[in-house]
Parts: C-alpha cells; sequence; structure tokens
C-alpha cells in the first residue's frame, strides 16, 4: 500500500506602503533635537575628526541687537561657584583671600562650615577675630548664607535679613526649633514661647519660607544659552543663535586627486550644514507662529492663550511630532527674560480651552473663598460646572503642586483661626 502526499506551492502577491526616513532626514531631526550648545559640541567634533573640514567663526549678530556673540559666548563658559564666589570675595575690601580660600574647601555639600573647621584654623595659626569676619563677608555673596554652622543658623541668618524680622519667629528658632518641628501648633509650644495664637501662625509663615540649606554644592553650572532671541523694539526681530563655526570643505578637498577620498568626508560637511540650515528655518518659523499667537503676553505682558501643538502643525503644514522636537530643551530670550519654548504650547484638548495657569489660578481662589474646606472632588465638580473636564485626581496634583494642603489639613487651620 502505497501513501502519497501532494504538496501544493501558491504564490500571493500583496502590496504595502511604507515610509522609510533617509539619512540624512534622520541626521536632520536628531539635529533639530539639540539645544545651541550641543550644535556646538557635534562641531566642535567634526573639526576634530574630519580632515577635509575648514572652518571660520561665524560674524557677530546683526547691528541693533544688544546680545553680541562674545556676550553670549562669555555667559556660556563654564565656572564653578568656588570661582564666582572667589570673585565676590575679592571686591569685598579687607576680605582676607587666604582664609577665604580655606572656608571655600572646607565648606560641606550643604555650604555649612563646622565649628571644627573653624578651631583646625586657629590652631594652623590664623586670628579668630579674621576668620569670623570672612565667615561675616561669605555670608553676604551669592548665594547668601554660606558660611553657616547648621540649619538652625541659616534660619536664624534669614530671618534677621527680613526688612520687618518677626521676633517670635527668631525666639523659636534660637530656643525651641525642634519643639516647633515635632509639636507644631500645640499648646505646648504656645505655653512655651508665650505668644497668642495669631503671633504664632505668623511666625510659623515666617519660619516656613525659610531655605534649609544655603546651596547645594555641585561642581560646576553653566548659563543657559538662549537658542532665540527676540528684540520688540522698535521693531520685531527674531535671531536664531547660530553655531559657533561654520563649516566648509577645505581646499584640499576640491583637488582631482583627492576627490574620491574626500568625497564621504564633503558629503558629512554638507549634512551638517544642510541639517543646521533646516533646523534654524523651521525655529524660525515656529516661533514667527508663536508670537503672531501670543500677541498679548509679548506685547502687553498679559497671559498666555491656549495654544496646542496640533494648531501650530495645521498651521505651519507641520507634524505636530516636528514642532515637539524642534521646541524641546530649547529657549528663547525675550528682552531680558529667559523663557522655554515648550511654555508657549500649554493647552489641555479635555479642559476645553483653559491653560494650566488659570485652571491653577481657579482652584486656588476656590480654595482661599471657601467658608469651610472642599474635598478634591468638591472642586473637581465646581470647575465642572464651568465647563472643565477635569478629575479629583487631577485637582489634587495642580493643589500639591501649588503647596496647597489637603482637605483635613485646612480644616484645621479654619478651626484654629476661628478660636
Amino acid at each position: 500500500m502505497k501513501s502519497t502526499q501532494e504538496f501544493t506551492w501558491k504564490e500571493q502577491y500583496e502590496q504595502k506602503q511604507t515610509q522609510y526616513l533617509s539619512q540624512l532626514q534622520q541626521f536632520s531631526l536628531h539635529m533639530l533635537c539639540m539645544p545651541a550648545s550641543e550644535i556646538d559640541l557635534t562641531i566642535v567634533k567634526e573639526i576634530e575628526e574630519n580632515p577635509m573640514v575648514e572652518f571660520e567663526e561665524y560674524a557677530a549678530l546683526p547691528a541693533g541687537n544688544e546680545y553680541n556673540r562674545n556676550q553670549i559666548e562669555q555667559l556660556a563658559q563654564t565656572r564653578t561657584l568656588f570661582d564666582e564666589l572667589k570673585q565676590q570675595l575679592a571686591l569685598i575690601h579687607g576680605c582676607n583671600m587666604d582664609i577665604a580660600d580655606l572656608i571655600l574647601m572646607n565648606l560641606d555639600a550643604h555650604g555649612f562650615l563646622a565649628d571644627a573647621c573653624i578651631d583646625d584654623f586657629i590652631k594652623a595659626g590664623y586670628a579668630r577675630r579674621i576668620i569670623l569676619d570672612t565667615i561675616e563677608k561669605l555670608k553676604i555673596c551669592e548665594p547668601a548664607g554660606l558660611g553657616c554652622r547648621d540649619v538652625k543658623d541659616f534660619i536664624l541668618f534669614q530671618l534677621q535679613r527680613l526688612c520687618n524680622p518677626d521676633p517670635t519667629a527668631i525666639r523659636i528658632v534660637e530656643h525651641y526649633l525642634e519643639l516647633f518641628y515635632f509639636n507644631r501648633q500645640s499648646e505646648r509650644l504656645l505655653l512655651a514661647v508665650q505668644c497668642s495664637r495669631e503671633e504664632l501662625l505668623r511666625a510659623e509663615a515666617s519660619i516656613l519660607s525659610c531655605q534649609p540649606y544655603p546651596a547645594q554644592l555641585q561642581d560646576d553650572f553653566a548659563y543657559i544659552q538662549p537658542d532665540v532671541i527676540i528684540t520688540l523694539q522698535p521693531a520685531l526681530c527674531i535671531e536664531i543663535r547660530q553655531p559657533c563655526y561654520r563649516l566648509k570643505p577645505s581646499s584640499i578637498a576640491m583637488q582631482y586627486e583627492y576627490k574620491e577620498y574626500a568625497k564621504a568626508y564633503v558629503s558629512r560637511i554638507r549634512q551638517i550644514n544642510d541639517a543646521i540650515t533646516m533646523r534654524n528655518t523651521t525655529l524660525y518659523h515656529i516661533m514667527e507662529y508663536i508670537i503672531q499667537e501670543q500677541e498679548e503676553f509679548f506685547y502687553r505682558h498679559g497671559t498666555l492663550r491656549p495654544l496646542t501643538m496640533q494648531e501650530a502643525g495645521t498651521r505651519l503644514h507641520m507634524h505636530k511630532s516636528t514642532i515637539s522636537r524642534a521646541v524641546c530643551d530649547k529657549y528663547v530670550q525675550v528682552q531680558d527674560n529667559v523663557y522655554p519654548m515648550r511654555i508657549f504650547f500649554n493647552n489641555d484638548p479635555l479642559h476645553c480651552g483653559h491653560t494650566q495657569q488659570s485652571i491653577a489660578l481657579q482652584i486656588r481662589q476656590i480654595i482661599e473663598q471657601e467658608q469651610s474646606p472642599w474635598k478634591d472632588e468638591e472642586i473637581a465638580k465646581a470647575l465642572q460646572h464651568k465647563g472643565i473636564r477635569i478629575s479629583r485626581r487631577t485637582v489634587s496634583k495642580y493643589r500639591q503642586r501649588m503647596g496647597v494642603d489637603n482637605y483635613k489639613s485646612r480644616r484645621g487651620y479654619h478651626e484654629r483661626k476661628d478660636l
């Protein structure tokens, strides 16, 4: 008995359209996401690696713009916090820079100077009076308060610098800080300080407004470099910050015998230049559209109106993701102020034309006008009656972002206020 097997082969053709990005398009999108500082690093790296490249510095920005390239580059230079402090101390008359260097090197991560360090300085032969005098000079530098002994000393320093120092707050920090921390607004603290409840509430507000540390000392910091500089007067001028150098193929690459070898390197130079041109053009059109739509903010110092990236993309014939890439990590300088470009796109479509700032303002107004504390759910319902579709959890996030307590804590505040 024989068994037979039959195999059938069937060919099926399917037509499918798939979009692939070319290498130049991928590189252009990558450059579009870069802020100006990263563009500079990319160009410097290309100068170091590409043997067929020549470069020249860009000229200063056009006349009429008060921010020229040299000023921007000077601001962008990375300097350590110690360099800044030493420069400030050098300007103070009578400051002993030797002791100042010792103090700066012995500050801890929060900017405090331990008493043991002062004892070591005295043992090394420095006069106590000069040491304390130098510490006082350091405290008035920016950031203020560096050289304080601990959190308590720094809070006292902040309270005493106020125009109208609160004597109750100073007395609490000097003698009852631990009791204040663990038993805030308790009867025990009230009896210890011997003040009225209103005075205690004012002192509490003053103490809580203080920062715990003068600084988080880091190795270095850098100034923000604006990618777009806008001048409104006498006429609107939008300047896209150019990279530090302009690349071009070298004269050797143009010679006939080197053309094959130089082909790939010259292609890289053209890719970078084309990507930078495309990036700058995209940023210019987006910024021009933003100024048109946010005219109230730029010309009359008003509030930002609701604006989505989808609207900008539709008007500029770009995809929403292109707008998002273009404004990511970019900053715009308007007169003396610097803003992240992303803040100009501030609308959530579920909130029916209300910006995050306006919703936060309405939540704060509801809380300030409440006779008795409202729960987050009740605030959400009140906003829904105004046409704002918002959940209880979203209200809670807004409230926490503004530093407003929950309804239970606010209820305790209302009870104390009524006493």
